[in-house]
């Protein structure tokens, strides 16, 4: 695992930051600025008087030009709480390498950006109906904890992603950026479970983790297909034709959840794992908006 973070890809990394779409309150001062009323650190704007702001917050030069009162409004610095919550289902043992390996890289990746910009981290494992998930990691030097954390876990189990959403919205304390890492390969539909996230004020973000065969399969003739998850074998001949039907069926699904997504003020990313993880991570996440420089 830590042979993803190398010095030259470290270098890089300390120069991201999250971009967040929603503001988030917690208990510890960070960087993650948040827009409030007053005491704060940066000045951000100016609003009309109401009954009951304080008088401390008025500007006096303004009242003075225009005889209207204006009080001052300020931005001030929080912390933000990253969620990882990563499928560890047994289809994500397939590819080369592995998508639960790949996914794992990712988390490492992204988490090490949180931590060195004073973000909280917390890294959990869902399969079937169950969710694992960490305490707080904070500080530059929890790096070190999520990744003995990420290395502890194997594939296991089936895809239950809307299980694992209502599970982490039930026990969820405090808001913070969701970022899901799965192939969605579930039965089960998790539409409303994902579009919930957002409607109860999670920043989300999901990464669609694939494998290049997954996209475009090189079968043909007669083959067994052997589910992973629930043990099944099926035997059929593929033609090109039903290839071909495959392959566009894979590129509705990708579709249909980027659009859902782009409904639901949630992010969408493909991850393809013959795509370095260094360069999905500069590259795409930062042109799609998860991740900025600093």
């Amino acid at each position: 695992m830590t042979a993803i973070l190398t010095e030259p890809f470290l270098k890089k990394l300390k120069t991201l930051s999250f971009i967040t779409k929603k503001y988030m309150i917690s208990r510890r001062e960070g960087r993650k600025i948040s827009r409030r009323t007053g005491g704060s650190i940066e000045f951000a704007d100016y609003r009309k008087y109401s009954s009951g702001d304080e008088f401390r917050y008025v500007d006096w030069n303004i009242y003075g030009r225009s005889e209207k009162l204006f009080v001052k409004e300020f931005c001030r610095e929080e912390e933000l709480l990253v969620y990882f919550i990563i499928d560890q289902s047994l289809s994500m043992s397939v590819g080369e390498p592995p998508k639960f390996f790949y996914a794992q890289q990712l988390a490492a990746a992204l988490s090490f950006i949180g931590l060195t910009t004073d973000s909280r981290v917390k890294i959990a494992y869902f399969h079937d109906t169950q969710l694992n998930i960490s305490p707080d990691f904070f500080g530059g030097r929890s790096i070190y904890k999520v990744l003995e954390t990420l290395e502890k876990s194997a594939p296991v189990g089936a895809t239950r992603i809307a299980d694992t959403l209502s599970r982490f919205l039930r026990t969820a304390r405090q808001k913070g950026l969701v970022v899901i890492i799965s192939d969605l390969l579930d039965e089960v539909d998790s539409h409303k479970q994902i579009a919930e996230l957002a409607a109860r004020g999670f920043d989300a973000a999901i990464i669609h983790t694939l494998a290049p065969e997954e996209l475009n399969p090189a079968v043909s003739g007669q083959v067994r297909l052997y589910d992973i998850e629930t043990n099944q074998m099926k035997q059929i001949y593929i033609t090109e034709k039903e290839l071909d039907m495959y392959r566009k069926e894979m590129e509705t699904l990708c579709e249909k959840w980027r659009q859902f997504c782009l409904r639901h003020h949630t992010r969408y990313y493909q991850a393809v794992t013959n795509e370095s993880v260094e360069a999905f991570t500069i590259r795409f996440l930062r042109q799609g908006g998860l991740v900025r420089q600093h």
